[in-house]
């Protein structure tokens, strides 16, 4: 593998007001290991869940992409109630799939969900859906023996079954046991087999929190205080801070570490009847309305007269009865108004703690807005149109409020320059909303048209290839491409900075390497200044492309592939004959190495992809990652020329 190895160690449930506050004193090497990087709280995905929150963090989709939203899913579209998610509900190659097919190792420990245990590029222990009964829970088998040979005859722990039901006392022994056994193995596995990326989730911390919070919070409602287990987070955090210390140590000097979370925890203050509430406002209905608590699956719901039910565990779930979809669907269509008798404009909720009263007769203000599916794509910072709020207040003269911002509470943006913390994307103040105007006396209330603003995220996508592999033509297509969606963008073409910025450097490896430099130095300005750069360079030493990435924050490698033969084949200018027949040397990919990048986030082959395939690739990947909105094409093909590239020059001799 080139560069340092990877190795991320997950903590299921770490929580940031203890790591990061309460219990920081307890762990010094998780602090050295912020002090010496950078951490910060990230936002967990809805609903934050273990199984669908390590899946979505590890294949970069959302829940709606994966369709998983818990521990416990629906089977299929009928009412039978619902599954529980294993590794074969997931679909999406997760990062070690894709490492895999570039030929990298992967060693995996407890990684959810994983089990059954699906085979991968390297090694795999499964995680704690794994039963008490498996027998196979390794990948390859033999790796069982090698743990049990390591635990000396004690057994490796998945997780405490009903840990609930077991008692604090049994709850907390086996805990310290799960923990310091699939830690005591992580050393001697990361030592042993030759890992190009490495993961471990240790289940400990959440089975800690569950089960023990309400001993150790104050606040929370049961609390007691003198009870023999206020000091279980302490003592367990102390504990789990040796292991984290033992792992490092044992790691490669070189190695990236990373350190997360996929959810955090807090008290449970009360709840919320879901379904009770519900069946009183008249969406959920009963042949038989019961009369003691009874479980959603084995209550007698008439499907026929039910718009929505709810199910799922602890956290409220809500499925609509849609029509062609569910056998008794009475919504129809997606955004349809179901046949509930009621008016399909009432929009009045449960009064939540902390929230803001709209005023008589509404409901309150969403403290948090919820995305469609790839919206969370967006990288740091880029707004996306699918965010929609509808903020109404009292207008005159039938006009919107300006002023009337809409903010989350964050700190403020700063007004200019580069964009480099830990962000969430989309969660930037953003004026106006639409907003709703009260009309005249007597007349119904309208929603004014007003635009909503985007916040552009600068990023540089850097064509390389040989001369005449189609990096130029490319380059073009995209230019009016992002031109087209009203985007701040530029060209930089390697022959015309070569003309410019770089005017009396030579083509020795030291001169290549300045010219590339200066190319990363602008495009990195540009970047920074939410530009969307385009790089069209040939750029043939993988060295000077890895310099420009590592300035570049926001940065697309693309190799756009062709032969030698090929790319003489296309040239107008007849220099691969000159340089085939010695007349000029050190012409790249003929008698001066070309070296291909290793993992390129776009593989561009133009001997079997014409241009507009090859540009829709393109613009599906810039989608994909968030840089913009839609790939649709809005372009057709040749436009004019925009005098950035030296396709005129090319295409002037192609037609003489």
């Amino acid at each position: 593998m080139q560069g340092p190895r990877v190795a991320v160690i997950g903590l299921d449930c770490g929580t940031p007001q203890l790591l990061f506050d309460e219990l920081q004193a307890e762990v010094p090497a998780i602090v050295e290991l912020m002090r010496r990087g950078m951490h910060g709280p990230l936002a967990s995905i809805t609903p934050p869940i273990t199984i669908p929150a390590w899946a979505c963090a590890m294949t970069g989709k959302t829940p709606g992409q994966l369709g998983v939203y818990g521990m416990r899913n629906r089977k299929d579209t009928t009412y039978d109630g619902l599954s529980l998610a294993t590794s074969h509900s997931i679909q999406e190659p997760a990062v070690w799939d894709l490492l895999g097919a570039r030929g990298l190792q992967s060693l995996l420990i407890g990684v959810p969900p994983g089990y059954p245990i699906r085979p991968l590029e390297g090694w795999r222990v499964s995680c704690f859906l794994t039963p008490p009964s498996a027998d196979t829970w390794t990948h390859p088998g033999e790796l069982r023996t090698e743990i049990e040979e390591e635990l000396g005859g004690e057994p490796y722990i998945f997780d405490i079954p009903n840990f609930r039901e077991q008692g604090e006392d049994v709850v907390l022994e086996r805990v310290f046991q799960m923990t310091e056994r699939r830690f005591r193995v992580a050393r001697r596995l990361v030592r042993t087999k030759p890992w190009d990326y490495f993961m471990l989730v240790e289940m400990g911390p959440d089975r800690l929190h569950h089960v023990f919070w309400q001993h150790v919070d104050p606040k929370h409602p049961k609390y007691v205080a003198g009870n023999p287990f206020e000091s279980a987070f302490r003592d367990y955090y102390r504990a789990l801070d040796k292991e984290v210390a033992g792992l490092l140590g044992a790691l490669p000097e070189d190695a990236v570490v990373i350190l997360m979370s996929d959810h955090g925890a807090r008290r449970m203050d009360g709840g919320v009847c879901f379904n009770e509430w519900l069946h009183r406002e008249g969406y959920l209905s009963f042949t038989d309305t019961p009369t003691v608590p009874t479980a959603i699956g084995k209550a007698p719901i008439d499907w026929s007269k039910t718009v929505a039910w709810g199910d799922g565990g602890y956290y409220g779930r809500l499925f609509l009865n849609v029509k062609g979809r569910e056998p008794q669907g009475v919504v129809s269509g997606a955004r349809g108004h179901a046949r509930s008798g009621r008016p399909p404009t009432r929009h009045e909720g449960v009064q939540a703690p902390g929230r803001l009263p709209r005023g008589a007769r509404r409901g309150p203000r969403p403290d948090r807005l919820l995305r469609r599916p790839r919206m969370a794509l967006g990288r740091p910072g880029r707004h996306r149109g699918g965010l929609h709020l509808r903020e109404r207040h009292r207008t005159r003269r039938r006009q919107p409020r300006p002023h009337r911002r809409v903010r989350d509470g964050g700190p403020s943006r700063p007004a200019a320059g580069p964009s480099r913390g830990l962000r969430s994307p989309g969660r930037w103040p953003v004026d106006p909303f639409p907003v709703w105007c009260r009309a005249s006396r007597g007349h119904d209330r309208k929603e004014l048209p007003v635009t909503t603003p985007t916040e552009q995220k600068g990023f540089t996508i850097w064509f390389t290839g040989l001369s005449g592999a189609g990096k130029s033509t490319l380059a073009e297509m995209l230019l009016h491409e992002v031109r087209r969606r009203n985007m701040n963008v530029e060209l930089l073409d390697g022959d015309i900075v070569r003309t410019n910025l770089s005017k009396g450097l030579g083509f020795s490896k030291e001169d290549r390497d300045t010219n590339i430099l200066r190319i990363g130095f602008v495009a990195n300005l540009l970047t920074r200044n939410g530009v969307a750069t385009i790089v069209s360079a040939i750029s043939p030493y993988r060295e000077a492309r890895n310099q420009c990435r590592a300035m570049i924050q926001d940065f697309v490698e693309v190799y756009v592939h062709a032969t030698v033969e090929e790319c003489a084949r296309r040239d107008v200018k007849g220099l691969y004959q000159k340089a085939l027949a010695g007349e000029i040397t050190g012409f790249t990919g003929v008698d001066d190495p070309y070296e291909p990048p290793s993992s390129p986030e776009i593989y561009i082959d133009t001997l079997t992809q014409n241009p507009d395939e090859s540009l829709q690739h393109v613009l599906d990947t810039l989608s994909e990652v968030g840089y913009i909105a839609d790939p649709k094409r809005l372009t057709s093909h040749p436009e004019p020329h925009s005098g950035l590239t030296d396709l005129a020059h090319k295409r002037s001799q192609q037609s003489s």
